[in-house]
């Protein structure tokens, strides 16, 4: 209903209709229990993440082992940290231009 166009205020009987079986399947919901789920969360001895690797049995390369990394060194993710010294260098640069603009005016005047 959201994604037709052609829709208009004198099909309001069809959005009328929607909203309904959306109330309909909301009350309906309802939650799962379900014991044989194997990832429900009750395994206290898996201390594995996603995509760690460790519950992986296959070996790769020796050089990637768990002894060889050094777990004390986190790396930074690129999230945009490194725009700051840009952000300053712009403001700095509008800064100066309006200052320009603003001596020119009064020398003008």
């Amino acid at each position: 209903v959201l994604a037709d166009e052609s829709l208009s205020e004198d099909d309001q009987d069809v959005v009328d209709n929607a909203v309904s079986e959306l109330n309909a399947a909301i009350e309906n919901l309802s939650v799962k229990d379900d014991a044989t789920d194997p990832d429900d969360g009750d395994n206290k001895d898996d201390t594995s993440k996603p995509d760690d690797g460790k519950g992986d049995t296959s070996s790769k390369d020796d050089a990637t082992s768990d002894e060889s990394k050094d777990e004390s060194k986190t790396e930074t993710p690129a999230t945009g940290d490194n725009m700051m010294p840009y952000a300053a260098a712009l403001a700095l640069l509008a800064a100066s231009g309006c200052a320009v603009v603003l001596s020119r005016k009064k020398r003008s005047v």
